[in-house]
């Protein structure tokens, strides 16, 4: 009765087992040409019977590629952040590579060690996600001398090339004007927090917005958040409404923070007597699905994911294959779509 071969554990396990030169095998395994086709197509069945699966950190620690990309996220308790590493990841699978994934919780220190494990993992390269580091801390210094690229999406505080971003000024500016369209003249502005990174972002779009408009940014504007506060989920919007129902603002139009934050507040303000959109037109932010399916249904920003993290991938690959300099690569800001619905209304 035969016995199945056992799975080598090395390239050169699989040489032996083959009776092939250690150096023909590993051309194969690291797609190297002058290998002939016959002898190609055996290693690679001889690899299916066998189950051998080459070793990725090997290959990096001789120098060859791994096939692998660190990705680093704050947080992903946010349906749009899951929604970001999943067609991140699909992406990237679409090019045969893989994910190395890892959370930071919002720590620099925290994210600047993620950069250096990633580093000795010997990753292809790394695309930090709402990245907290700067430009000249010690990890990124470090991968910068490694030659491993780094692309980085809506980065907090570095300021380089090899980036992509959402014009979040741009769709404060598309929410206002279509506010204002509809005849609303005092506004609540809701969670934007302004010592957060996108939040100062998108109160300068507002006000910018506001003075074309010829609204007064002191009069017109009543602002609530929360300095710091990191849940932005249904129990954050529920916390923002005790303000309304305590001021009584006579606002007619609020712009929330993102679209679960403006289910809280709507289910909240709907126990003491609130209709929407009759009492409060409201336009918030991500687009998740949920949104659709609230009710009224939400008008929302659309921050077009896909497109996001297609010019990301984009941008890494051309840094990895060399298809242009790296100087020669321009940063990419994603256009933000409204996506009007239900919960606005004409005053």
């Amino acid at each position: 009765m035969s016995t199945r071969p056992s799975k080598p554990a090395t390239a050169a396990a699989l040489a032996r087992h083959l009776g092939l030169s250690r150096w023909t095998v590993s051309r194969v395994l690291n797609g190297h040409p002058g290998v002939l086709p016959a002898t190609v197509e055996r290693v690679q069945r001889a690899m299916e019977e066998l189950g051998y699966q080459p070793s990725a950190l090997a290959r990096g620690l001789r120098g060859g590629r791994t096939g692998t990309v660190g990705i680093c996220f704050q947080e992903i308790e946010s349906p749009i952040l899951v929604s970001k590493s999943t067609i991140l990841q699909n992406l990237l699978r679409e090019q045969g590579r893989h994910a190395l994934i890892e959370l930071t919780g919002g720590s620099p220190g925290l994210e600047e060690r993620v950069v250096g494990h990633f580093l000795s993992m010997r990753v292809d390269g790394i695309v930090l996600i709402g990245s907290r580091l700067r430009e000249n801390d010690p990890a990124i210094v470090s991968a910068r001398g490694q030659g491993v690229p780094i692309v980085w999406i809506d980065p907090e505080k570095a300021r380089v090339e090899h980036r992509v971003t959402l014009d979040r000024a741009l769709s404060m500016k598309l929410t206002l004007e279509h506010l204002y369209g509809l005849g609303h003249r005092r506004f609540l502005i809701l969670g934007i927090d302004p010592t957060d990174a996108n939040g100062s972002t998108k109160l300068v779009g507002l006000e910018a917005t506001a003075g074309e408009l010829g609204l007064d940014w002191e009069r017109d504007f009543t602002r609530y958040h929360r300095e710091g506060h990191q849940r932005h989920d249904y129990a954050f919007g529920e916390y923002l409404a005790e303000f309304l129902l305590r001021d009584k603002p006579t606002a007619t139009a609020a712009v929330v923070l993102n679209d679960r934050v403006a289910i809280g507040l709507m289910h909240r303000l709907r126990r003491e007597g609130w209709s929407f959109p009759q009492d409060l037109s409201i336009i918030s932010y991500d687009n998740n699905d949920i949104a659709a399916y609230a009710w009224p249904p939400l008008t929302t920003i659309d921050q077009r994911v896909e497109s996001m993290m297609r010019a990301a991938v984009h941008m890494l690959d051309t840094l990895l294959e060399g298809g242009e300099t790296a100087e020669a690569i321009q940063p990419a800001s994603i256009r933000p779509l409204l996506i009007e619905r239900e919960s606005t209304v004409r005053v």
